[in-house]
């Protein structure tokens, strides 16, 4: 890779926009990873009851309190937080967005803008995200395994990237209906804009998931349920059909084939009952081949059970989301931590 842009070319160019509510510890390791880097930094908070915002001010922070008059998102936090960011400093070509509970690794601008320079049609990249304590809990493990993924062009990033300024607001940010899936709706409607998306080698952040309780699994499962379901009642009927077969993959798994297993016990006894049972082992078995550098591993075949497992509470943020759109009432947020 040609060599890195120096830290004062990155500082003209650049801002972050910090989101966090109730983060504690994390967030001071946030800011703290952040003291090298002399750039305009906002932080946004939704509603924390502890220390945040004293402790995003004493590290040099300008600061916006979200007014909890509105449902609390990260779409609204990250939207505010840009808007400021443009308002106050008008020349930054670049925004990087990035939760209270990531550290950013300290070498990741210099590369990160040298990429977004080099190439011009690139809307957003992000790099490598890492999990602190995969080892800690299976609930953390399976966080550190769903961050990998094979640098280049792909369709979606996550809550940690960075943005070309130009790009975010060709197409108005993010949308501010959306309570969890906000970065993959944005970056589909980058792309119908001719836009791409990049992920690159190279170190970003350092994650701490947090999660110690299978409660925590079920909750952010029924959250991305929510995502998936918003993700294509407002794309699904375009071109590509955006999450129509994540959609339905998990109503399959979670509600179909349980209903017609009880349909055929009650029919034709138990011995037919099985047989549609028969498809859950055959997922997990196809999940093997996902993410190849697990393949065969231990790891690998938790996650896969997971994934299964995840299809129940991910139906139940599905029709939740259908009874709130129904009802014309917004979902609050979803929390797991």
């Amino acid at each position: 890779m040609a060599k890195g842009k120096t830290g004062m070319e990155c500082e003209r160019s650049i801002g972050l926009v910090i989101i966090g509510r109730n983060e504690g510890d994390r967030l001071r390791s946030c800011l703290s990873s952040l003291e090298k880097w002399q750039i305009p930094k906002i932080y946004v908070d939704s509603g924390s009851t502890d220390d945040s915002l004293e402790l995003a001010f004493s590290f040099g922070c300008d600061l916006v309190e979200l007014d909890p008059g509105e449902a609390f998102s990260a779409a609204r936090a990250r939207n505010t937080g840009f808007e400021n960011l443009r308002k106050n400093y008008p020349h930054i070509q670049f925004v990087q967005f990035l939760d209270g509970d990531c550290e950013l690794d300290a070498d990741w601008f210099n590369k990160a803008i040298l990429f977004l320079e080099e190439n011009t049609s690139a809307a957003i990249i992000c790099g490598n995200r890492s999990e602190r304590f995969p080892e800690k809990t299976i609930y953390n493990k399976l966080c550190e395994m769903e961050w990998q993924g094979s640098p280049g062009e792909i369709s979606a990033c996550g809550g940690d990237s960075l943005v070309r300024v130009k790009a975010f607001e060709q197409v108005d940010g993010f949308d501010n209906q959306f309570i969890c899936g906000e970065e993959p709706e944005l970056c589909y409607r980058l792309r119908s804009q001719g836009w791409k998306i990049f992920r690159i080698d190279e170190p970003m952040t350092l994650h701490d998931a947090d999660m110690h309780k299978f409660t925590q699994f079920l909750l952010r499962a029924r959250r991305s349920g929510h995502a998936y379901a918003n993700n294509a009642h407002k794309h699904g009927k375009g071109l590509h059909r955006y999450r129509l077969k994540s959609l339905i993959s998990i109503l399959v798994y979670s509600t179909i084939l349980p209903s017609i297993s009880f349909s055929l016990l009650a029919i034709a006894g138990p011995t037919y009952a099985v047989l549609p049972a028969l498809l859950y082992p055959l997922a997990w078995t196809k999940m093997q081949l996902s993410k190849p550098e697990y393949r065969k591993s231990r790891d690998q075949m938790i996650y896969s059970l997971f994934v299964i497992l995840g299809k129940f509470p991910q139906a139940v943020g599905i029709f939740e989301f259908i009874v709130n759109k129904y009802k014309h009432r917004q979902t609050m947020l979803i929390e797991y931590k």
